[in-house]
């Protein structure tokens, strides 16, 4: 609502407004979710003088909850730091540790090191506004274990081990003991960075002090056991993790199935999937199985990857992204009629009938990356026909080409002599102003030059000269002298002859001073100079 329709709102309510009922109200929206109604009735009360007894620090630490539970960690600093301006409302450790946790679960580190810095330092009479009450404490705020342990977390989205291991030294400095969570956390950010060595110091450390891993801690050491390969010791810490009682685990079964996939071992990964079913008594979702897939093909696994998906199908309805990726994935290995099924199946809204469960009502709709995924297995295949079909089905649904992911098929393309799909394809592979994307002309140049089509080069250099894209000598000399010194001396010396016979002045004129001022070409030319 508008601000003149809260204010009204909020005089209609006739209440007497205490510190108590403010803080209630809050609570209540923060259980509906609505923050920044929070926000809003915290400011209004706020700023009405004779409601100036409300103020206090216990309202804001309440707004400061609401929001970390919402996930409004950039509204939760602007509030903390409107806490700091004023003595009255200045933060005491309590608001401490809720700014610390939401700024650690959203991964701002940066953030929450020089709030460290700033906290630690007394605050200046001068910033302070209001009236100034007398408290026991100075105003200086230090980093206790659940700050640290903030720190920690935040470090794991940004793969930060070092501000990890600060963490730990730093409460080992101050005299803090570190808890469960501490080493939980450190070997989650360890195995994300890929510190395997690391990770398993502070497991063998955290046994000693005598902490109990939680289900995250397995789940990042099975992870870390599978990126080194080494299945058979996870399958052993999943049996010692079940004997210490941790059953209902799913996310560090789901771990050890991927671990199995990536060794080959896609059979034995199958039956932790059951498992699964039985622990979440519903059928395993798509992204289980799709994740399955993606650890299989990365490994260099696709009979594993083949073998899930067809298990898939018999079990769930596979997604459109699941589809996307086994189109990808047949194309590259040439099986031109595996992908060409299931395109189709997205095309009719499902695939083929292989499901013994209950027919759902998902319905499948390609998108551009279903299209993207079929244009390459056509080019992997040599399919000419089906890739300038599927191209124009492309186009006529509205979805785009983009440089870095389609240029790579504009060589295999001039290659089988499809000159009429690359030249719909530089249509399309423009920059949103109109202009020809020069990324495109730098990949096709080079491919003419190496497929010896010099009419072409001087063609679509006069294209691109043309329609007004600034060419630098030195930019393209590398191009045409990467592509050129490829060549035999017999098409290097047609190639000139066709430049010096050419009536494209502009292009002729540029390439010439492309060819003639730099001295790591004028070797190969120097026979055609005369």
């Amino acid at each position: 609502m508008r601000q003149i329709f809260l204010s009204r709102l909020m005089h209609s309510a006739r209440l007497k407004w205490t510190e108590g009922r403010l803080l209630r109200l809050v609570q209540l929206l923060g259980d509906k979710g609505n923050w920044r109604r929070a926000i809003q009735v915290v400011h209004w009360v706020h700023c009405r003088e004779h409601f100036k007894h409300c103020k206090s620090r216990h309202v804001y630490t309440t707004l400061l909850d609401v929001l970390g539970k919402c996930w409004r960690p950039v509204e939760a600093l602007n509030m903390f730091n409107v806490m700091r301006e004023d003595f009255s409302t200045y933060p005491d450790m309590a608001a401490y540790h809720s700014i610390a946790v939401t700024l650690g679960q959203a991964g701002h580190l940066t953030e929450l090191l020089g709030l460290i810095e700033a906290l630690q330092v007394r605050p200046k009479k001068d910033s302070i506004k209001g009236t100034r009450r007398r408290f026991d404490w100075n105003g200086l705020l230090y980093p206790d274990i659940v700050v640290y342990n903030a720190v920690i977390n935040a470090c794991g989205p940004h793969h930060q081990w070092q501000g990890a291991m600060w963490a730990m030294q730093q409460m080992q400095a101050r005299g803090i003991a570190p808890n469960s969570a501490s080493f939980g956390l450190s070997i989650e950010v360890m195995v994300k960075s890929g510190q395997v060595g690391s990770a398993w110091k502070l497991y063998e450390r955290m046994e000693r002090g005598g902490f109990l891993p939680n289900a995250l801690t397995f789940k990042a050491l099975v992870e870390a056991l599978g990126k080194a390969g080494e299945a058979d010791k996870a399958v052993e810490m999943v049996k010692d993790m079940r004997q210490r009682g941790f059953v209902d685990c799913a996310g560090v079964y789901y771990a050890l199935a991927c671990t199995l996939c990536t060794v080959g071992r896609w059979s034995e990964a199958l039956l932790q999937v059951e498992r699964l079913e039985m622990l979440s008594s519903k059928k395993p979702a798509v992204v289980t199985y799709t994740g399955l897939i993606r650890a299989c093909e990365k490994a260099g696994h696709w009979n594993g990857a083949i073998a899930i998906f067809r298990q898939m199908q018999y079990v769930c309805t596979p997604n459109v992204g699941t589809c996307n990726i086994m189109i990808s994935l047949y194309g590259r290995h040439r099986m031109f009629e595996d992908a060409l099924e299931i395109f189709e199946g997205v095309k009719k809204g499902r695939l083929a009938r292989k499901k013994t469960y209950e027919e759902g009502t998902c319905s499948l709709t390609p998108d551009e990356f279903t299209y993207e995924s079929m244009l390459g297995a056509c080019t992997v295949c040599e399919q000419w026909v089906y890739f300038h079909e599927v191209f124009q089905e492309m186009v006529r649904n509205g979805f785009g080409l983009q440089c870095q992911r389609h240029s790579w098929m504009i060589a295999p393309l001039l290659k089988a002599g499809q000159m009429h799909i690359v030249k719909r394809m530089l249509g399309c592979l423009k920059n949103t102003d109109g202009t020809p994307n020069v990324n495109v002309y730098r990949v096709l140049l080079a491919s003419c030059c190496t497929l010896g089509q010099h009419g072409e080069v001087l063609s679509y250099l006069n294209d691109l000269l043309q329609q007004g894209v600034a060419v630098s000598s030195e930019e393209w000399a590398t191009i045409f002298r990467a592509a050129l010194e490829k060549l035999p001396v017999a098409d290097v010396e047609s190639f000139m002859s066709t430049l010096t016979k050419s009536d494209n002045t502009y292009g002729d004129m540029v390439l010439k001073d492309i060819l003639n001022t730099h001295s790591s070409c004028e070797g190969q030319f120097s026979m055609n100079t005369a």
